[in-house]
């Protein structure tokens, strides 16, 4: 995606942000929208870029996002990472047997 270098000088200024926040002050999502006038589901969108595409370690939990100093930090936010994405393909699972019991090719 091809995104303008004005909105990519404000994504790097979401994460500059979380980068300065850690395990004990994090910040929440609603304060990052508030501040960069942006939606929530845009810092989702931008923690992900920057987790899955540049490795980035950002964490987050029920008091928000923050940037961890190591991997015991990290290890709360790597475990529900994981458990969402089992229960996901559990979901692709049930909707592949829908269609399998039917007779019907299978999705993956």
């Amino acid at each position: 995606m091809i995104i303008s270098e004005k909105a990519r000088q404000r994504q790097k200024s979401v994460i500059d942000y979380i980068t300065m926040r850690d395990i004990k002050n994090p910040i929440k999502s609603k304060q990052l929208e508030i501040m960069f006038s942006i939606s929530g589901s845009d810092i989702r969108d931008i923690i992900h870029h920057y987790r899955s595409e540049l490795n980035y370690p950002i964490c987050s939990g029920v008091s928000g996002y923050f940037y961890p100093k190591d991997k015991t930090e990290a290890q709360h936010t790597l475990n529900h990472l994981k458990s969402r994405a089992l229960r996901m393909f559990d979901a692709v699972k049930g909707i592949e047997a829908h269609y399998s019991d039917k007779g019907q090719e299978r999705l993956f």
